[in-house]
């Protein structure tokens, strides 16, 4: 065994040991600690792995995993981004009978989650994405009042209409690539026609899409993200997202690299329905939760932007399309469970997060308040917070190729602003009429915040942007 497939090995026992430690330890303050401890053992042995990749990606486990600098940034996001869901959580799920449940879960989806990010082998992609989906629906009830169990219903039954299709995908994707191994460079079989493979795109964007939100899939999302307590959605939100961009990551890569033009074609297709339903469905909400799960939605036509241009066809800049996913996966996950984090204080203090509850609120949480204004302005994509450099990424990497395409992305843009403006201004300028609202903050939540709002303006700076070119894959 190799230095990296121990290392490798070292970070899918950790989640794992916490999944069947945490419910017996005495304390919950003891399991929540297990939990970040997990998650921050990850997060160095997963930088530590990429510190001996050199160049290359390094296969492990018998050709099952392959450790790549890529994978190696998504899964840094996603354990950043677990950690500071499980530290702003703590205070919350610990009052509940089912806190000890959430630590274990929490750790599965993370156990689950990096197996897709490192997969080469479709039995794993199918074994990680049941795993991760299995445990996220559950979590998603945990905190057992109405509206999470309506959202965890809802979540269970389109995600089990989300594993058929990605078993359909696999399939034809086996037939594709005459076995299980994923690879780059596919070499379609002689009397594999371009039906098969349009196919074989439509059924795997179509189960990856239901994870991300992707239009047509996306009618679970709004309820579930908009309804399940938004202390568990802080953590599931960057998962999902995660766990759908590193399956399109790594399955579409061959697709695009050997049916470019109808690659392109469906993925354009669904980036501008996707984007253009979550902004237009983002106006009409009055409540933040649903107006910012409905941004969810949006934000994951973007990502198809960049996936679009994966594509290699004349004009595409695949460099800046792999900058761009990389840098928003980070942008958004910051965002998302910073913003989650806001949304659980306000719900537990007020039981509501409808938008009037939400007028002078920088009166009362002048710090939480800021951060959160932060974040909102890194989502839209203001200059110079780190969303805005993602969203230049990825829009400019097809605009040689379709300038239509980074057009209407570009009036998506200014379309989210619109509800983003009517947040902040409730935040900052509307006057509350009973009083501004007392929300109780527990300083690892004002951390939280405080945290992802100052990353999101550092890391725009040049840091994140050395950080991806020097893992991408070029």
């Amino acid at each position: 065994m190799n230095g990296v497939e121990t290392l490798a090995g070292a970070v899918f026992v950790a989640p794992l040991a916490v999944t069947l430690l945490a419910p017996f330890l005495p304390s919950r303050w003891a399991q929540r600690l297990a939990a970040a401890v997990s998650a921050l053992l990850m997060l160095l042995l997963a930088y530590a792995a990429y510190a001996t990749l050199g160049s290359g990606p390094v296969y492990v486990f018998s050709n099952t995993l392959v450790i790549d600098p890529y994978g190696a940034l998504l899964a840094l996001a996603v354990t950043f981004a677990s950690l500071l869901a499980v530290v702003a959580a703590g205070p919350v799920v610990n009052s509940w009978i089912t806190g000890p449940a959430f630590y274990s879960l929490a750790m599965l989806m993370l156990f689950g989650v990096y197996a897709l990010v490192f997969t080469a082998d479709l039995l794993v992609v199918m074994t990680a994405w049941i795993l991760v989906s299995v445990a996220s629906y559950a979590a998603s009830a945990l905190a057992r009042d109405p509206y999470s169990v309506e959202g965890a219903v809802k979540y269970a039954l389109m995600g089990s209409a989300s594993s058929t299709l990605l078993m359909i995908g696999i399939i034809f994707y086996f037939a594709l690539a005459r076995g299980t191994h994923v690879a780059p460079g596919l070499a379609p079989p002689t009397g594999f026609t371009w039906i098969a493979a349009l196919a074989t795109m439509v059924f795997i964007v179509a189960a990856v899409g239901f994870k991300m939100g992707v239009f047509p899939f996306q009618t679970w999302l709004p309820d579930a993200y908009g309804g399940v307590h938004p202390a568990l959605v802080a953590f599931i939100i960057g998962v999902s997202k995660v766990m759908g961009v590193a399956a399109l990551y790594r399955l579409t890569l061959p697709l695009a690299e050997a049916y470019p033009h109808y690659w392109f074609t469906v993925i354009a297709a669904f980036s501008i329905l996707t984007m253009t339903y979550g902004n237009l469905g983002a106006l009409v909400q009055n409540d933040v939760q649903r107006m910012i799960a409905y941004s969810s939605i949006a934000n994951a036509g973007y990502f198809l932007v960049g996936f679009a241009a994966l594509a290699p066809l004349p004009g595409m800049r695949r460099d800046w399309a792999l900058m761009g996913i990389a840098i928003h996966i980070v942008a958004y996950v910051l965002s998302k469970v910073g913003s989650f984090t806001l949304l659980s204080m306000v719900r537990e203090s007020l039981g509501t997060t409808v938008m009037k509850v939400f007028r002078g609120l920088s009166l009362t949480a002048p710090a939480s308040s800021a951060s959160f204004v932060i974040l909102l302005l890194s989502l839209m994509g203001m200059p110079p917070l780190l969303g805005f450099w993602s969203k230049v990424y990825l829009f400019a990497s097809v605009v040689y190729y379709a300038p239509w395409l980074a057009l209407i992305a570009l009036i998506n843009t200014v379309v989210s602003i619109a509800y983003y403006a009517r947040i902040i201004r409730a935040v900052y300028f509307d006057k509350p009429e009973d009083g501004p609202s007392e929300v109780v903050q527990h300083r690892e939540q004002v951390a939280v915040l405080l945290v992802t709002a100052v990353l999101s303006v550092l890391l725009a700076f040049g840091i994140l942007q050395v950080v991806v070119e020097k893992l991408l894959p070029l």
